[in-house]
């Protein structure tokens, strides 16, 4: 029931929550709607690479946080947003592939003629 754990909090805002196991420090960490970033302190980068992928995050960073790369996606899961920012994925996201078709020839055409015009 902590805010800082249920809310979407933009600022300086640090917790800190003691656990038992790697499971309840996954579970206090998955336990919200947003999931835009996550951050993992430790002195065990082989802990951290065993948590990542049970992190319910669209960014994780060990050791630092909110650094990120221009060609690195940037976007959140759940009720944080939808897409995403920076790399190809932003590209995809924003643009979307027409087919465009232009014929140039002045010989007439007859789609039912035995030579394939549609394919031609």
């Amino acid at each position: 029931n902590n805010p800082a754990f249920v809310e979407e909090i933009f600022g300086p805002v640090v917790t800190l929550t003691p656990f038992s196991t790697d499971q309840e420090a996954l579970d206090l960490a998955n336990s919200n709607r947003y999931a835009l970033g996550a951050s993992i302190l430790t002195s065990d980068l082989n802990r951290a690479h065993r948590l990542l992928p049970h992190l319910n995050a669209g960014i994780v960073w060990a050791n630092t946080h909110h650094r990120n790369s221009p060609d690195a996606p940037w976007g959140g899961f759940g009720d944080s947003g939808v897409g995403r920012e920076n790399g190809l994925e932003a590209h995809h996201h924003y643009t979307q592939p027409v087919t465009f078709i232009n014929r140039i020839s002045d010989t007439p055409e007859d789609w039912f003629s035995s030579q394939p015009a549609r394919y031609g």
